[in-house]
């Protein structure tokens, strides 16, 4: 089954628009997962997604939760967009921190993929044209089904001990870049995360 959540959050065919995330400072340089930053963005500035990735992959694979055998494959080349690379890199850190963590000791199998997508291999919802599709996939445990449907709400964690910040912080940062993020999960088969981001700069952030 598939969530979408964005700026407006998606249930089936119909949309309820959500207000305005409101706006927060600008997060430091430090990059640690599970500290919850403003949503605001600074000025979008082209950046290297793939580098994003490896950067935040490679912090993930030091994390004392990413031993005893679990695997982080990363697919796809240099994607330059425009973006907060800040914020970018706390959605991959979490989501891959996440899925690694999922396994509760378990060794378990992630995917970070990028492609580039446009027209209709976007979904209905998106406010762009062109964009970059960015999937992490795990073959974990799943999500409950018990909070599914309030995964990206604060405070809500799937794993014992979580402080249930990290899917609230990837859901602001991505609507701080007016993309869209949908998960599919299935408990015993696995969870995967999409994450559509425009290509290009919209007119309304380039006025």
């Amino acid at each position: 089954r598939s969530r979408p959540c964005s700026s407006g959050t998606a249930t089936g065919s119909r949309a309820v628009r959500r207000p305005p995330v409101p706006a927060g400072e600008r997060p430091g340089r430090h990059r640690r997962p599970g500290v919850a930053p403003g949503s605001q963005t600074g000025p979008l500035e082209p950046i290297d997604l793939l580098e994003i990735v490896q950067s935040s992959v490679g912090m993930v694979r030091a994390h004392p939760d990413a031993g005893g055998g679990s695997e982080i494959v990363v697919e796809g080349s240099s994607r330059i967009i425009p973006g907060d690379e800040d914020l970018l890199h706390r959605v991959v850190a979490n989501l891959v921190l996440n899925a690694v963590q999922s396994g509760g000791g378990t060794p378990v199998h992630v995917s970070v993929r990028m492609d580039d997508v446009s027209g209709t291999d976007l979904p209905d919802v998106a406010e762009f044209e062109v964009g970059v599709q960015l999937v992490i996939s795990d073959d974990g445990p799943g999500i409950p089904e018990e909070i599914a449907d309030r995964l990206f709400q604060p405070f809500v964690s799937r794993r014992p001990g979580g402080t249930g910040l990290g899917l609230a912080i990837v859901q602001r940062a991505v609507e701080a870049h007016r993309g869209l993020v949908f998960v599919e999960s299935k408990p015993g088969q696995g969870t995967k995360f999409t994450i559509w981001l425009p290509a290009t700069v919209m007119a309304e952030d380039a006025a």
